[in-house]
């Protein structure tokens, strides 16, 4: 499968590639959608904040976002049980202090 050439980090659901970008419009649309950080403890609120960097990284690549509900289904299909930890990984290492 051919790479995308998007300019942060990406995923693919169900053959789809999504940018992923979490920073400040990311928590922007998180919060937007009533949600805080401190929240994180419980899987909605996690997923939300994920589904937020991938909504944040179509925005900056100009490309059509995946629905939540499409995204929140999506995790239960066997050709995208990696889904949730590779936006997880991309979250880590973009939470890490730049030098």
């Amino acid at each position: 499968m051919e790479s995308p050439n998007f300019k942060d980090p990406h995923i693919f659901i169900s053959g789809v590639p999504y940018p992923v970008r979490f920073g400040y419009l990311s928590f922007s649309i998180f919060n937007e959608a009533g949600y805080v950080l401190q929240d994180t403890r419980t899987a909605t609120v996690l997923l939300r904040l994920y589904h937020a960097g991938i909504l944040a990284g179509c925005r900056r690549n100009k490309v059509p976002a995946i629905s939540w509900e499409d995204f929140e289904t999506c995790l239960d299909d066997d050709d995208n049980a990696g889904v949730f930890d590779a936006i997880k990984e991309i979250y880590e290492s973009e939470s890490v202090p730049k030098k």
